[in-house]
């Protein structure tokens, strides 16, 4: 059975959680089929509300024996910051479920947000007001200023979604960690996962969804002016925070376009020495690898782990796995060419390709890490 963890945050909402949470209670009866194979758990986060939200929510969670629990913390921090306390404080999950305490979108969105990444290698689904086959109801100033904060997110941030800001999202485990690196509180945190997510590599499933417009919208005009803020913040963030076993991949994709350019280097280099200088092939190739080394050191320091402390230690110790790369690289050169006669340069690409590897693991272990 698949735990299913959902996420409200909530400010001041003594009077709107009601609805929401007998919507909830008739969902559940009227899904069960449905729902048969999740254990479901509602998280409703007090994000420092001054009136009964939080008695209001604990006495009805009592009434109807819901399988909840409310989160409570005395200062308001935002809806950002109360969905991520609700992350990352709710039990270990299978899925990780957040909504509007509004009820914008019905509940039913959860089942379909689940059917659109469980046989498929999404890790997260976003409710979308502004596709196709979404179904909305909304003011036409706000479909503006929806337009509006597609154009920016996408201008600035790159993000190609018709709605980052759709409340409705639902997280795998494996997407949990973008919660980890959040750093907005407040209504920019949508498009700042979705950044993290991309960075990561995770992939996104966009799915259309039922959606009606609160007339007790809480969102004001200063917000918008606070959330563009908050846009070009996550623009400027460099999230170095972020752990390196969730950046390897990335890293590692700098490192291998860092070291086509040194193969490009490399490979010139040596094809001067042997086919112009007329120099035998084991200097040849010895050139171009230490001038391989010099660019991928330059290069990696400056785009790829940006560790620029520490230069002469880190160019020394660098330096050293390139000796190690170059000593492996002309051994594999000498056996394969000089002794067993295979051609220069396809031994050359395959050494190279070996001693990248290597030097990547040696590289970021030692050479790059954090000191």
């Amino acid at each position: 059975m698949k735990l299913i963890n959902i996420i409200i945050s909530c400010l001041n909402e003594e009077r709107r959680l009601i609805p929401t949470l007998e919507a909830y209670v008739e969902f559940l009866s009227q899904n069960k089929t449905k729902l048969s194979g999740f254990d479901i758990k509602l998280y409703i986060v007090n994000d420092g509300s001054i009136d009964h939200t939080a008695e209001v929510a604990k006495e009805f969670i009592q009434k109807h024996s819901l399988s909840a629990e409310v989160f409570t913390y005395k200062k308001n921090r935002g809806k950002g910051f109360g969905i991520k306390y609700g992350m990352l404080t709710s039990r270990d999950a299978d899925l990780y479920y957040m909504a509007d305490s509004d009820l914008s979108s019905p509940w039913e969105t959860l089942i379909k947000l689940i059917e659109s990444i469980s046989e498929s290698d999404y890790a997260i689904a976003i409710g979308s007001r502004y596709l196709k086959t979404s179904d909305t109801d909304n003011t036409l100033v706000r479909k503006l200023f929806s337009r509006i904060s597609w154009f920016l997110t996408f201008f600035i941030l790159g993000l190609n979604y018709n709605d980052t800001q759709c409340g409705y999202k639902l997280f795998t485990r494996s997407a949990l960690s973008v919660f980890k690196y959040q750093t907005i509180n407040r209504w920019g945190f949508d498009f700042e996962i979705l950044y993290i997510a991309r960075l990561l590599g995770l992939k996104i499933k966009e799915v259309g969804v039922k959606w009606k417009a609160d007339s007790d919208s809480r969102v004001q005009s200063g917000d918008y002016i606070r959330t563009f803020k908050e846009l070009l913040k996550v623009k400027l963030t460099k999230y170095e925070s972020l752990d390196d076993n969730d950046l390897f991949s990335r890293e590692f994709l700098w490192y291998f376009f860092i070291g086509i350019a040194g193969i490009f280097v490399d490979f010139a280099v040596s094809a001067i020495f042997k086919e112009i200088m007329r120099i035998d092939a084991l200097w040849a190739n010895l050139a171009g690898m230490h001038a391989g080394i010099i660019n991928n050191f330059i290069w990696n320091r400056e785009l790829n782990f940006k560790q620029k402390d520490k230069l002469l230690m880190r160019f020394i110790s660098f330096y050293t796995v390139g000796l190690f790369g170059i000593a492996l690289g002309s051994f594999i050169v000498y056996i394969l060419h000089s002794m067993v006669g295979y051609n220069f340069y396809t031994v050359k690409i395959f050494s190279t390709v070996i001693v990248s590897l290597i030097q990547f693991f040696l590289n970021k272990a030692v050479s790059f890490r954090k000191i």
